[in-house]
């Protein structure tokens, strides 16, 4: 119910359970509505999922270029731990936390 009211913790949230097929079945294109949803609402997690269904072409084409962008929106929203998203597509060595 906090996703159909457009809270973007809880779009995020319902399209990480679309996209592993937790109490729901998998679904890459409702997963990739979910994080668009809340990445449109500058979700920091919401931009970085969806910058990872670009990535993997997951509901969506391949489009690493979009991807970075996304990324690089949720490094800039407060998403630190997109930086190794990043990196990963730049071909830069990422570090093992």
């Amino acid at each position: 119910r906090a996703a159909d009211l457009k809270l973007a913790d809880a779009q995020n949230n319902l399209g990480m359970l679309y996209l592993e097929g937790k109490g729901v079945s998998r679904d890459l294109a409702k997963a990739f509505a979910m994080f668009q949803a809340a990445g449109t609402q500058g979700d920091p997690w919401g931009l970085n999922n969806l910058g990872g269904m670009y990535e993997m072409g997951w509901g969506t084409t391949v489009d690493k270029t979009k991807a970075l962008d996304l990324y690089q929106q949720a490094v800039a929203a407060g998403n630190n731990r997109a930086q190794q998203n990043i990196d990963r597509l730049q071909g830069k060595s990422v570090a093992v936390e």
